[in-house]
This record gives C-alpha cells, sequence and structure tokens, in this order.
C-alpha cells in the first residue's frame, strides 16, 4: 500500500489522541487532496484544526496526513491507503 507507513502513524496518533474519530470518518466521501473532504476534516473540522489538535503542525508528512507536490500521481493510491488501513479493527503498531 502507499504510504502505509506514514498513514499507520497517522491512525495511531488519531487514537491516542481522539480514539472516537473513527465515528466522524466517512470513507465514501474521502479526499485527502481535498481540504475540506480530508481525514483532518471530516475529524476535526478543519485541516488546520486537527494539525493543532494532534499536534504535529510541521509533521504532517510523515502521519500520512500530506503528500509532496512530486507525489501527486499517487492520490488515489493514498486515498485507497487511508480507506484500507482506517477499515482495519487498528492499526499495528509502528516502530
Amino acid at each position: 500500500m502507499y504510504k502505509e507507513l506514514e498513514v499507520r502513524r497517522g491512525i495511531m496518533l488519531l487514537d491516542e489522541k481522539k480514539p472516537d474519530w473513527r465515528d466522524s470518518f466517512d470513507p465514501g466521501s474521502l479526499d485527502m487532496e481535498d481540504i475540506d473532504h480530508c481525514v483532518l476534516t471530516q475529524v476535526f473540522g478543519g485541516y488546520i484544526v486537527g494539525l493543532s489538535a494532534l499536534g504535529i503542525d510541521g509533521s504532517e508528512y510523515t502521519h500520512g496526513f500530506e503528500l509532496l507536490s512530486t507525489e501527486s500521481s499517487r492520490l488515489d493510491e493514498w486515498n485507497e491507503t487511508w480507506k484500507q488501513l482506517v477499515g482495519q479493527s487498528k492499526a499495528s503498531p509502528v516502530y
């Protein structure tokens, strides 16, 4: 899966900081490129609000919440990684 490690980190952080976050997550409307439909907006009501709530402003790439502009051709794969991993009961630990 594309960006699996990063997405797992993001899921683990969400699980830690906001354990009920999956209740707000709608995989059908997920579009990580669209600030109005990304996981942080779905869970926290805004991308920047989510970064702040998670305490990761500046490390969103390592937590799977952002792609580099050079990776934009992989957007569909990235969205699928989020959908598949969130569909699992809990993300596997990342060390």
